[in-house]
């Protein structure tokens, strides 16, 4: 079986996307299929180096176009497009509705609803489906802690207490976290704590205190985030996928979201279930690993609840769900 995953990378959306679906194209390489991955964006330099044989088609207006350009004289059996919504264009549908008629089993992975009924399955890596729009179709959907994609894996060893903090802003730091974040927790984390700065491939600089209080380390692009992870004792996360990476690592963290009201179905469910600790704002996250990081008994509950959320069977969600509309 041949299989092409779409998505999009690039400073206006981040790297979310593409990060998911090269753990899709483990997944499905994995399995036995012949996997494709083509990426809509910008050049990545090193952030593409583990996919040398990744292709790409510069974002444009006429993206859906190039696709199609793509496509000709290239068979594929199955399609799986994890693409943001702001880059679906009218041509997208067409598409879509095209490749169906041609009898390609189609995957979407999240959905908007002006495309969703084309496809054959709307696969949500969310914890909560109140985070996204209802369906209005009868194409079938599936959410929950078992849809998750992640790169990190769980680890065996239990987690310990230490002075490391590791702060995620995502790829793009879109809220601009970085002008006073810095400030935030320097204020009021103790002096012997150690700030492990994560700067994305498309975040400026973190505007660091004059005379800092912390130790401060930026990691501007790291080549592995998930040694940075393992090695933290201590995180604070905007929400997203490296948050549940944290999670599955154990590593005690303190989370928001930047973005107003959308994240908040998600953020309750962890709020409630205990994975960890749920904070309104930068400030307001500050604050709170201040507290966690006093208390152990809290800490260690945090881990020991995230990753058995975040353990997963011996097939992963997605490849179940892939091999019945195979079969079907």
């Amino acid at each position: 079986m041949r299989v092409l995953i779409v998505c999009q990378a690039g400073p206006a959306v981040g790297l979310g996307h593409m990060t998911r679906a090269t753990v899709l194209y483990r997944l499905c390489r994995d399995e036995g299929a012949q996997v494709f991955l083509l990426r809509i964006g910008d050049d990545l330099g090193g952030w593409t180096r583990d996919f040398h044989d990744m292709i790409t088609l510069p974002f444009s207006e006429q993206w859906v176009w190039s696709l199609k350009n793509y496509l000709t004289n290239r068979a594929f059996d199955l399609f799986i497009f994890d693409l943001p919504r702001t880059c679906l264009e009218p041509d997208f549908r067409d598409l879509l509705i095209s490749l169906r008629a041609q009898k390609k089993i189609l995957i979407s992975i999240d959905h908007d609803h002006h495309v969703q009924d084309c496809f054959h399955l709307i696969f949500i890596p969310a914890i909560s489906v109140a985070d996204v729009p209802s369906s209005q179709g009868l194409t079938p959907r599936v959410y929950g802690w078992d849809c998750l994609l992640l790169k990190t894996k769980t680890r065996a060893q239990p987690w310990t207490a230490g002075n490391r903090v590791l702060v995620l802003t995502g790829g793009s730091d879109v809220a601009n976290l970085g002008d006073c974040w810095p400030t935030y927790l320097d204020q009021y984390l103790k002096n012997t704590s150690e700030i492990h700065w994560v700067q994305g491939p498309f975040s400026p600089s973190p505007r660091l205190p004059g005379q800092p209080n912390l130790k401060f380390i930026v990691h501007s692009c790291p080549k592995d985030i998930g040694f940075l992870m393992k090695q933290a004792h201590y995180a604070v996360s905007i929400f997203g996928v490296t948050f549940f990476e944290l999670c599955a690592v154990g590593i005690p963290t303190v989370v928001f979201s930047p973005y107003g009201k959308r994240d908040a179905s998600s953020l309750e469910v962890i709020k409630q279930q205990g994975c960890a600790g749920v904070a309104e704002d930068a400030l307001d996250a500050s604050k709170m690993l201040h507290a966690l990081m006093q208390d152990q008994n809290q800490a260690m509950q945090f881990s020991r609840t995230a990753q058995k959320h975040c353990s997963v069977q011996k097939k992963h969600r997605f490849i179940l769900e892939m091999n019945r509309l195979v079969k079907s």
